[in-house]
């Protein structure tokens, strides 16, 4: 990986954190790393699996191989887990369960 920036490195290395078969927003990335451009960039795109970062409200966003590919790769690790994907509104999808407020949700997900 000599040929990437540090800062894409960096913006590697958050998105390799994203478990198989889930998916996070290009916000969440942005957050931990102050993440621009550097995903267009990406040229090993199974070592970093920038196809689970999605827009934060769940639009796909863009893909080096084209949203048809992402779409494929994504319905893949789904149908291989089991899991339905939970990636693009956290708080949101906690509001839904029964006892938990707002404030609740939002110390779980600092976490």
């Amino acid at each position: 990986m000599k040929e990437y920036t540090p800062f894409q490195r960096k913006v590697f290395k958050a998105v390799s954190a994203v478990p198989f078969g889930r998916r996070r927003s290009y916000q969440w990335v942005a957050r931990r790393i102050g993440m621009g451009l550097a995903l267009k960039k990406n040229k090993d795109l199974f070592i970093v699996p920038c196809h689970r970062v999605v827009m934060a409200d769940g639009a796909l966003g863009g893909y080096v191989l084209g949203k048809k590919m992402k779409k494929i790769l994504l319905g893949l690790e789904e149908r291989l887990t089991g899991a339905r994907a939970i990636f693009h509104r956290p708080l949101e999808e906690l509001l839904k369960v029964k006892g938990i407020d707002r404030k609740a949700a939002k110390n779980i997900l600092k976490y």
